[in-house]
């Protein structure tokens, strides 16, 4: 699965994703309680991550009129993740 080349567009695929999931459930973001953000140092910014980009995927799900619900999260920088093209992952908890 391609992501995305920059932190934005991979959070936006990881957050459809998550919502996927989640309405395969019968659930959607008002249920998620909690995220753990990781991110990695993209390349592009010197290594360092690029928190700008992942809050503006995040204001595209949350906050919103549609979903007005705003998640407790912790965004963390980490030094790599699984794939070394991937600079995003995002564990969601959800409750009914």
């Amino acid at each position: 699965m391609t992501f995305g080349i920059d932190t934005r567009v991979q959070s936006i695929a990881v957050f459809r994703e998550i919502e996927s999931i989640l309405s395969a459930s019968g659930l959607g973001f008002g249920n998620i309680v909690k995220l753990t953000v990781f991110l990695a140092g993209d390349p592009r910014r010197g290594g360092t991550m690029d928190f700008e980009g992942f809050s503006k995927a995040y204001a595209e799900f949350f906050g919103t009129e549609n979903q007005p619900h705003k998640v407790a999260r912790s965004v963390v920088q980490v030094a790599a993740l699984a794939h070394p093209e991937y600079l995003v992952e995002i564990e969601a908890i959800a409750v009914e």
